[in-house]
């Protein structure tokens, strides 16, 4: 019959064999663990015990340390990187929460990327990446290593980055440039040169986004222009910033692969558009008998136009198109309806417009339809009309559908 002691260990009695392997539990990240102690391993516990300047305080910290750089690839290994300390956790607190404001985020240019997907494919597309925060190097092990090298480094407990996550995190942040004129024109630059080696295509498509509120529909929406291909976007004033974190997970690298104009007036976009000569411009809008002033009848503007005020004057004022000597053009101006199996994208430059159609919209459409062979209004027939479709599912039925038939029109020619 076997001997047992039975002894205190951490305020527990544990009865063990006379061969005994004491264990005690200890709390990581407030999850428990147990070590199995031998028993020369037992004897020098009980000597740390007895003399508790020999203590070593938080074993299983320490031997994470030891270990912070074992098993990893050599680029890895020689990596040079930052530590956050208790004086500096503060500062990367509030760098968090400044750059989840909007206005933070413009005056410096600025947007946080979480997650080694999102910042990966930024990497590839060629953002500029100012500061990568992580939590264990193996992280870094996915991400291209050769630009990994040339970025600075800043390694952050994890226990840190949850305290500033709104979210789940897997434990990598980054700190990259926002686009900007030059960093657009690299974009266009790098879409060309691709498309020359045959690597991808570019969808003769300009999309404009109009009262999108809800950052997982933008982002939805960008990431569906970049598959596509499309031209540029353009987002309008009002919608939701597309820098919101929100956007950029949803959007999956969009904006580092795809010329975006954010917060644009519609004069601005209307100049712009003019310039590149479109053969179609559609909207998206769920109506059957197409658009009149009379459906935006609630809109400032349009109450001034009917009041007769010089509202209208200045509409045409401002407009690139030349309009005719009718002043009311916009006031009688009918822009028809179609199904969406009607539609005949053109394989050269066209428009089109999803989101909200408010009246700066229609009067947009309204400028450019006698310079275009095409202007309508894309219908999405519904099984009930008192259904509708988000404007994201919208964009994806419409892009692709200009996709296939513009890339079977080229295969034709």
């Amino acid at each position: 019959m076997n001997k047992t002691l039975t002894f205190r260990v951490l305020q527990r009695v544990i009865s063990l064999p006379q061969l005994f392997q004491p264990t005690r539990s200890t709390k990581l990240y407030n999850r428990t663990s147990v070590e199995t102690y031998t028993g020369p391993e037992y004897e020098e516990y009980l000597r740390q015990k007895q003399n508790p300047s020999r203590r070593v305080k938080n074993t299983i910290k320490n031997e994470k340390l030891a270990n912070f750089r074992e098993e990893l690839p050599p680029p890895l290994e020689k990596l040079k990187f930052r530590k956050i300390s208790n004086e500096t956790r503060n500062l990367f607190r509030k760098m968090i929460n400044n750059v989840k404001s909007s206005s933070y985020r413009e005056n410096h240019n600025v947007c946080l990327l979480r997650g080694k997907n999102l910042i990966r494919e930024a990497m590839i597309a060629g953002g500029f990446i100012r500061t990568i925060y992580f939590s264990e190097l193996k992280l870094l092990e996915k991400l291209p290593i050769d630009i990994v090298q040339k970025t600075n480094l800043v390694h952050v407990p994890i226990a840190a980055m949850r305290e500033m996550s709104d979210e789940r995190t897997d434990g990598l942040f980054a700190l990259a440039t926002q686009q900007d004129a030059k960093t657009r024109q690299k974009i266009r630059t790098q879409r060309i040169e691709s498309v020359k080696q045959k690597e991808s295509t570019i969808l003769p498509v300009t999309l404009i986004c109009e009262g999108i509120k809800d950052p997982k529909i933008m982002g939805d929406i960008l990431k569906v222009a970049s598959c596509v291909g499309c031209e540029e976007v353009y987002v309008m004033d009002g919608c939701v910033s597309i820098w919101n974190t929100s956007v950029l997970k949803r959007g999956g690298g969009a904006h580092f692969k795809l010329p975006i104009l954010p917060n644009q007036q519609w004069e601005n976009v209307e100049k712009l558009v003019s310039n590149s000569k479109p053969d179609a411009v559609f909207l998206s809008h769920n109506c059957e008998e197409g658009l009149t002033i009379i459906d935006f009848k609630q809109d400032p503007v349009v109450v001034a136009i009917n009041k007769g005020s010089s509202v209208l004057d200045t509409l045409k004022r401002e407009s690139t198109v030349k309009l005719d000597n009718k002043e009311d053009r916009i006031k009688n101006a009918h822009i028809p309806s179609i199904n969406f199996d009607q539609a005949n994208w053109p394989t050269k430059q066209s428009v089109l417009v999803v989101g909200s159609i408010s009246f700066g919209a229609y009067s947009f459409a309204v400028n450019l339809q006698e310079t275009v062979e095409q202007c309508h209004v894309i219908n999405l027939p519904l099984s009930r009309k008192t259904e509708s479709l988000s404007p994201s599912i919208e964009a994806s039925v419409l892009l692709f559908d200009a996709l296939r038939q513009i890339g079977k029109n080229k295969n034709l020619e």
